[in-house]
């Protein structure tokens, strides 16, 4: 949502209320190493839950998948292809329950204005 990559999305940075966020970014590697994830969450100065996250998959050859998720009003979350789930994990393939954390780097604030 916020990487500056274009996809198909149902889901826009202006969906979420304008403000201040903090970026965070998350790197997750699958048991055997080969695989990784990199979770970009963005959590609004003030509340305790991120409300939107970019997913980026990279798998042992080079491929690389995409995915975009924002929590709605009702706190479910909905991806990128207007799936939507009570968990963000609920969305997300079976395998990367088994991923583990390797990495965490503060990205610093994004800031979203009305009409972004």
């Amino acid at each position: 949502m916020f990487l500056p990559i274009d996809i198909e999305s149902v889901n826009a940075p202006d969906q979420l209320p304008p403000g201040e966020y903090d970026a965070t970014c998350l790197v997750w590697s699958s048991p055997n190493g080969h695989d990784r994830m990199m979770e970009f969450r963005y959590t609004r100065v003030g509340k305790e839950h991120h409300q939107a996250c970019d997913l980026l998959f990279i798998d042992s050859a080079g491929n690389v998948r995409l995915c975009d998720f924002i929590r709605m009003p009702d706190d479910a979350w909905r991806d990128s292809f207007g799936a939507r789930a009570d968990q963000l994990v609920s969305l997300l393939p079976d395998d990367v329950s088994t991923y583990r954390l390797v990495d965490e780097q503060d990205l610093g604030c994004l800031y979203l204005q009305e009409g972004a």
